[in-house]
Order: structure tokens, then C-alpha cells, then sequence
């Protein structure tokens, strides 16, 4: 970086003394060699040669003549000069980025884990009534990917898009749950009379409903079991204008998939070995569930900085129980910082759609309202490489600048 700022400013300093001092000898005013009393030195036939291919000849200085008009037009020339060596100096300093669309031939590997980050505002939903989930395309859910995701309790007195205050702290939402003590089992109930399932526990409601979906049993009978009967009597501790910050980052598989913030508790299924992922929810719950929500950021993986990602600062307000779903399209960028580098860095870009549907509760199945994230990665990538202009053209391009006002001007 230092002789990319030196270089230039020598130049610059060079192309300047050649512009306003010119070089050679001047003789004095109708001085020649016969008034000196010198005599003419015989010139050998290679220095006559040499005479003959000179293609700029000398005019004697008594033929020249200074006007005020030729003082005006070498200032105008000189102007003009100097900005086209400002100019250069800008394209010099300045680095061009070229894009090419390839075909992605390094592709993660399925068991290779990508982190989406993400910042989501639900002004008018409590986090007690929400649950994030993500999917893979087979419809199985990926247990492990909201290991670093956060659920903050807010109070918005504005509405939405205004940033609310922390009202219980990030952690209130798991303190309001009965912790079991040490050795407890919850009983399984049908599940657990099974002879493989004796020795399992049921400590929560969500357990025990996730036990009998899994052995096509009705989970509405576990209902009325201890578990529910004591998590449904729990205080909720609901503030006025509670909302809810969802904040973090999860961690998929390079693949197409979904992760969604919904109403009520995410579980697995599986029917006639597919694997189904579905929501437990009470019609109180859907009653008060309201999906406005503002996208404060969502990027795949580390956001580039400087760049708006297009889903940021997007907004929903809904008016009706509502499915918000994003389609998402994921096109990795390599970036290189110059052609030669063999080493690059891995960013993601995105293309996002909006659509929204509208929930009819007297259908069956009933659709799950909330925000759905469907991404699916492309087949080709961007190549971004960083080119730095070379110092020889510079030097080329201030050398002939100079030397075009020397033979104009």
C-alpha cells in the first residue's frame, strides 16, 4: 500500500518539472558559433544520419516569439494535463471487482453445518406461545439447530418497528418451567404398558405427546395426563404489549430446507415410515396469534459488511390469522483478492419472494400460522475477483500524458 501512494506522487512531481521547465541548453539571444569566433566541426556521416531521423528539428530562439493569447492557451493546456493525471491517479487507486456466474463444483458436504443468523421482532405475540423450528427437505426436524437461538420477552408501546424494552430478560421464558426433581420419571402412560417403552420417561407434556404421535396414538388423550394438567395450571406471566425478540443463529445443512417461527410446540411424526412435522396448539392460542413481525437481519452465514441483505427491514402486519412463507434462493460468492490468490473466502447472497396465505380454521388439516423460511442453494455460484490496476500501465499512461504536452504545447 505504501509504494501504491508513493509511486504516484513521484510521478506526479516528475510529469510536473518536465511540463514547466523544460530541459536543453539555451544560447543566447542571436548567439551562433560565427559570432564567437568558433569554427564548424566536420560531421562524420553516421552523426548526419543520425541528424536526418531527427523528426522534432529546433527552432532558433530569435525566431520565437511570447504572445499573451499562447500564455492563455499553455494555461489551458496545463489545466487540462493535470487533470488527466488527477484522473489517472483515480483509476489507479481505485480497485475493480469483476463477477462471474460458474457452475458450483465444491459444494459443501451434507454433514458440513452453515449458520444462518437471524433478528426477528413479534410485537404482538408472547414468547411463551412460539417455538422455532427447522426442517430439512425430507421433513425431518434438525434437532440441533436452535442450539444458539435466543428468546427475548419485549414490551412495544408503539407497534411494530419500534424497539421495545427488555421486560423479564431472555431467560424468564425457561424459569416458568417445572423443573423435575432428582429421579423422577413421568409415567408414559399407553405408551410406557408397551414392552420397549417400560423403562422410558415422560417428564413433560411435550414428552408425552411426542411418545404417543410417534406410536399413532391420538396425542389429545395426553391431555388430561399429569404432566399437561400441571404445565396448563403454570402462570404465564404475560406483560401488557408483551412481544418477542427472536435473535441468534442456527446452524443447517447446505440442502434445501425450512425453519419457521409458529404457533404452539413443533414435534415430529411419522407415518408409514415419512417423517411429518406438526404443531400442538389450543384454539386460545390461535385465537390471540397475531404474525406481525419486522426482519431486522437474516444473512447465511457472516453478513458482508456494508451490503443489505434483502429481507432486512422487511415488514408483515397482520390483520388475520395468517402463513407468511419467504422463498428463499441461496447462491454462494467466492471471493478472491486478485487472480493469482489461491486462497478465498465463502459468502452467501440471496434472492427472497413473499407470500402470504390466509388461515381458515375449519379446514382440515388446519394450516400452521406463522413465518416460514424456505431455502433451497443453487447450482451455480458467483466468483468475485478483485483486480488491482498494474503500475506499468500507470507509469505508461502518465509518461505519454507528458509527453503529449510536450509536442502540442
Amino acid at each position: 500500500e505504501k509504494e501504491r501512494l508513493v509511486w504516484p506522487l513521484l510521478l506526479f512531481l516528475l510529469s510536473l518539472s518536465l511540463m514547466m521547465f523544460p530541459g536543453g541548453m539555451r544560447q543566447r539571444k542571436g548567439a551562433n558559433l560565427e559570432d564567437l569566433g568558433g569554427e564548424e566541426v566536420e560531421e562524420t556521416p553516421v552523426k548526419k544520419l543520425v541528424k536526418q531521423l531527427d523528426f522534432h528539428p529546433k527552432v532558433d530562439k530569435i525566431a520565437e516569439k511570447s504572445s499573451s493569447k499562447g500564455g492563455v492557451v499553455s494555461i489551458i493546456a496545463l489545466l487540462i494535463t493535470f487533470w488527466l493525471i488527477y484522473s489517472e491517479c483515480q483509476v489507479f487507486f481505485q480497485k475493480k471487482t469483476y463477477d462471474v456466474l460458474v457452475v458450483d463444483t465444491q459444494r459443501e458436504k451434507p454433514d458440513d453445518l452453515l449458520k444462518v443468523y437471524l433478528e426477528i421482532e413479534f410485537p404482538q405475540l408472547p414468547c411463551a406461545i412460539l417455538s422455532l423450528d427447522a426442517v430439512d427437505g425430507s421433513g425431518e426436524q434438525q434437532a440441533y439447530a436452535k442450539a444458539h437461538v435466543v428468546r427475548s420477552r419485549m414490551q412495544y408501546d408503539k407497534g411494530i418497528g419500534h424497539l421495545g424494552q427488555d421486560v423479564l430478560g431472555s431467560e424468564a421464558v425457561t424459569n416458568l418451567k417445572w423443573v423435575a426433581p432428582e429421579g423422577y420419571c413421568g409415567s408414559c402412560y399407553d405408551v410406557g404398558k408397551l414392552q420397549r417403552e417400560k423403562n422410558r420417561c415422560c417428564n413433560t407434556c411435550l414428552e408425552l405427546k411426542r411418545a404417543y404421535i410417534e406410536h399413532k396414538l391420538d396425542p389429545r388423550i395426553a391431555s388430561n395426563s399429569e404432566q399437561c394438567l400441571r404445565e396448563a395450571k403454570s402462570p404465564k406471566l404475560v406483560a401488557p404489549n408483551e412481544g418477542c425478540r427472536i435473535h441468534g443463529h442456527l446452524e443447517i445443512q447446505p440442502s434445501r430446507g425450512n425453519f419457521h417461527v409458529a404457533a404452539g410446540r413443533g414435534m415430529q411424526a411419522q407415518h408409514q415410515s415419512h417423517h411429518h412435522h406438526i404443531h400442538q396448539m389450543s384454539a386460545k392460542e390461535l385465537e390471540t396469534f397475531n404474525i406481525s413481525h419486522t426482519i431486522k437481519m437474516l444473512s447465511f452465514e457472516r453478513p458482508l459488511p456494508g451490503k443489505k441483505y434483502p429481507l432486512e427491514g422487511v415488514s408483515h402486519v397482520d390483520r388475520q390469522l395468517t402463513q407468511v412463507k419467504y422463498f428463499i434462493q441461496v447462491v454462494p460468492l467466492q471471493i478472491k483478492k486478485s487472480e493469482e490468490d489461491t486462497s478465498s473466502s465463502q459468502a452467501y447472497l440471496y434472492a427472497a419472494t413473499m407470500f402470504t396465505e390466509t388461515v381458515d380454521i375449519h379446514q382440515r388439516p388446519l394450516p400452521v400460522p406463522g413465518v416460514f423460511f424456505y431455502y433451497d442453494f443453487s447450482a451455480l455460484q458467483i466468483q468475485s475477483t478483485t483486480l488491482e490496476p498494474s503500475f506499468i500501465s500507470f507509469f505508461t499512461r502518465i509518461c505519454a500524458l507528458c509527453l503529449f504536452h510536450r509536442l502540442l504545447f
